[in-house]
């Protein structure tokens, strides 16, 4: 089902949010804070004020519904109930926040899903750390961890939250064995090497239709037909394309040489990494292994290293969400110590994100072929927010124009744009489609 199929306003009506309050046991008794309130205080509401105080949150129940709570009662109202109200708000979210990219004679026609996974982290106040985990060292004791999912074909998203303990490659691992995900029809997975695991990427090669992308670890044990190791760092030279094999998986290794301003600027990045995270000097064979592009997978032939590198750089629109999520719906400023309510402002802006991505979808619509930078879109989605927000309230018909003058207006001033003599990713994508395609 397409975005411009389902009506969004239906996810604001009375009765399913009614339903899902109640299914959290966050209604159990009648109080002026109901469920559609709540939700609403803590998604659109937030977009004005992202990092609020209870009397902020109190201010917005008066000014938008009337409701004269104090600070002390938006407290009191906030329990393990209420997050898990809103995570089912979230949940219900994300099941609907579809957007099919107008990707058609491009490079990744070939495929049904490409989905992409990162997570990020920000830090929470101390008090948390029983609850939320910090990962040591000089940072806080607590902290957030949320992993992502992204399906550049659809705009499936999964999102699963946690604390430095929601480990990414055991996630990824998890989320392929238990297929979750969506899996017809040929699949990709895209991820950098912190999700690298011989046993996942072995569950994902030996199901028909399903690949991977990744570069691989230096300490990975790669071996060649006859079952020798490969070293790495002595294979390398411009233009490899090589049989190994990764446990019982047969894959293909492929390497470039990366022009020598590339290569240091990467090698570069990895001694402030080792200085950052105290490790000793980079040693000269991983110098070596930085200037080149290396990637392992199980793609077949006719994807050659251009088109590999071109299928890798979709990875990094992940990098872009995470950006609009800190920078615009600021979802890493959380005042509270309270676990319950750090969870409600987490999903909170997490549904506003959800639904922002339907809008950008809708967009999509009018300009029949053309991109919208999604950074734009939540920039200008903020702008909005009070005017989304007196809608919602207004009636479910307000709501509907408001969004088809929203989606007109993200389709008018936030189309993606090439930089300079830069082209975009979907230019990219485009030039480099398969000759059979």
């Amino acid at each position: 089902m397409s975005p411009a199929q389902i009506n969004v306003c239906d996810y604001f009506s009375d009765a399913e949010i009614e339903q899902m309050a109640r299914a959290s046991g966050f209604v159990e008794r009648s109080s002026p804070i109901s469920g559609f309130k709540l939700l609403m205080t803590f998604s659109v509401g937030a977009l004005a004020v992202p990092d609020g105080t209870l009397s902020q949150f109190a201010a917005y129940l008066w000014s938008s519904f009337g409701v004269r709570a104090s600070p002390q009662a938006v407290h009191e109202r906030i329990d393990a109930s209420s997050a898990e109200f809103m995570r089912l708000c979230l949940a219900k979210a994300i099941a609907i926040s579809l957007r099919p990219l107008p990707l058609k004679r491009s490079l990744v026609e070939s495929f049904s899903h490409i989905y992409i996974i990162d997570s990020t982290n920000f830090q929470l106040a101390p008090a948390l750390a029983k609850t939320f985990k910090g990962a040591g060292g000089a940072s806080s004791p607590a902290a957030m961890r949320v992993q992502l999912v992204v399906d550049y074909i659809t705009g499936i998203l999964h999102i699963e939250l946690g604390d430095a303990t929601l480990n990414d490659a055991p996630t990824l691992e998890r989320i392929v064995a238990s297929g979750i995900l969506p899996r017809d029809g040929a699949c990709l997975f895209l991820q950098d090497l912190g999700y690298f695991k011989t046993a996942t990427f072995g569950m994902i090669a030996s199901t028909e239709s399903q690949y991977f992308l990744s570069k691989p670890r230096a300490s990975a044990t790669l071996r060649s037909r006859d079952g020798e190791i490969i070293e790495l760092e002595r294979v390398l030279r411009d233009g490899l394309d090589i049989p190994v094999w990764l446990g019982s998986s047969q894959l293909r290794l492929l390497a470039r040489r990366l022009p020598d301003d590339v290569a240091e600027a990467r090698i570069r990045k990895a001694e402030e990494a080792a200085r950052r995270k105290r490790r000793g000097p980079v040693s000269s064979s991983y110098r070596r292994i930085l200037h080149f592009a290396v990637f392992l997978t199980n793609l077949p032939q006719e994807f050659d290293m251009e088109r590999l590198h071109t299928l890798y750089r979709i990875r990094w629109q992940i990098e872009l969400v995470f950006k609009s999520w800190k920078s615009i719906l600021k979802v890493h400023k959380i005042r509270s110590s309270r676990p319950e309510r750090v969870l409600c402002e987490v999903c909170g802006k997490l549904v506003v994100a959800a639904l922002a991505s339907m809008a950008c979808s809708l967009a999509e619509a009018i300009l029949d072929g053309q991109i919208v930078s999604s950074y734009k879109a939540f920039k200008h989605l903020r702008v909005f927010a009070g005017k989304w927000s007196q809608t919602i309230i207004a009636s479910a018909q307000d709501h509907t124009e408001f969004l088809s003058s929203l989606a007109a207006e993200i389709a008018r001033l936030c189309k993606k744009s090439s930089r300079g003599k830069t082209p975009t990713l979907e230019t990219r994508l485009r030039n480099a489609r398969l000759k059979c395609s």
